[in-house]
């Protein structure tokens, strides 16, 4: 632990995000780090450091207590498939104090909150100069960055993406249940992983590979695509 004063005289201790116990390690190579965030309502977590810039998902509603140590405790109201962005890495150092909270899950909350979230490294050895152009795919751009690019994947029933080629490392979520079918070597919806909701895949391409939604309602996932960053 490494200890510190917060903006009201508070001496605190803090942890790295990656040993407080409510942001469970799911898995990591040397461009991602990914965790998922659960907290329970009423239950405050350690003092914790971010330390690299992040992508988050909200996979629930949930209101959240979050207590930076450089100004006031605020109350952050969190919608299911919320996005943002926390960059730790690249604020200055006055400004990733900020990066240092305590948080809790408002005891009003009825469910427990679970968050995805990408801490985004470094630059694979392959990436893309231009976005995806197929359909299903749509680039989100107020959630894009000079580090990766993010896209919602929507497929009505019945509706293909057709055959086509993911030249990126990227990760895919899934944000709902489905009936999936693929084809092509590699395909990451291949073995029916991402047919159900909060599953995740990390991709390394080139592949080449198509998906079609086989059921009754629309399919959705994320697509978060690692871009060249110094």
């Amino acid at each position: 632990m490494t200890r510190m004063v917060t903006h009201d005289g508070e001496e605190i201790d803090y942890v790295s995000v990656h040993e407080e116990p409510m942001h469970k390690h799911q898995f990591d190579n040397e461009y991602v780090w990914c965790y998922r965030v659960g907290l329970e309502p009423g239950k405050m977590c350690k003092w914790h450091r971010h330390s690299e810039d992040s992508f988050y998902v909200a996979l629930t509603d949930g209101k959240a207590l979050n207590r930076p140590c450089d100004r006031p405790e605020y109350v952050h109201p969190i919608k299911q498939f919320d996005q943002w962005w926390s960059m730790a890495k690249t604020s200055p150092i006055i400004h990733q104090a900020r990066y240092l909270p305590q948080v809790c899950l408002l005891a009003e909350c009825p469910i427990a909150a679970d968050f995805f979230a990408l801490e985004i490294l470094k630059s694979p050895p392959v990436t893309s100069d231009a976005p995806l152009n197929c359909p299903g795919y749509t680039v989100e751009s107020e959630y894009s960055k000079d580090k990766a690019r993010v896209y919602q994947l929507s497929l009505e029933p019945g509706q293909s993406t057709g055959m086509h080629k993911w030249n990126f490392y990227g990760v895919v979520l899934s944000l709902s249940d489905g009936e999936l079918s693929s084809e092509g070597d590699g395909s990451p919806f291949a073995d029916g992983k991402l047919s159900k909701y909060g599953r995740f895949k990390w991709v390394e391409g080139p592949i080449e590979f198509s998906v079609k939604n086989e059921g009754e309602a629309v399919y959705k996932a994320l697509v978060v695509e690692w871009l060249r960053h110094e």
